[in-house]
């Protein structure tokens, strides 16, 4: 008798990003779909698919220190911004929110090559 399993198969994908020699792993459910699915704006930025033949975040990050050893965990580094970079960040991709007119501080987040996001603590306005 043949034992059916009611676990769904999930996928895991291996994305590369050749001009930094990093890579990072994402699950079917992290990749999205629809009004969630994130995969473009990955490849907008320099992402390719590199490998969708994994079915856990272990079996990838095995497969690519055992082949690929030149290509390192991508990981994101907080790095120092002035205002004014961190404001012109949050004008372009926060259409629904406008930049803080001040601050007491602000910080970027980056992969190594672009800043993904910025955090602009300021005081609150009452």
């Amino acid at each position: 008798m043949v034992e059916v399993f009611s676990q769904k198969c999930t996928w895991v994908f291996i994305l590369t990003k050749e001009s930094t020699k990093k890579y990072m792993i994402l699950t079917e459910e992290e990749i999205g779909d629809g009004d969630t699915y994130v995969l473009g704006d990955l490849m907008d930025d320099g992402w390719e698919i590199f490998c969708d033949l994994c079915h856990t975040y272990k079996q990838a990050a095995k497969y690519m220190d055992d082949y690929f050893p030149e290509y390192t965990l991508m990981k994101y580094q907080i790095i120092p911004i002035t205002f004014k970079a961190a404001k012109e960040f949050v004008d372009k991709y926060h259409r629904h929110h406008v930049a803080p007119q001040g601050c007491k501080f602000a910080v970027a987040a980056t992969d190594g090559e672009i800043i993904l996001g910025v955090i602009i603590a300021g005081r609150p306005v009452s």
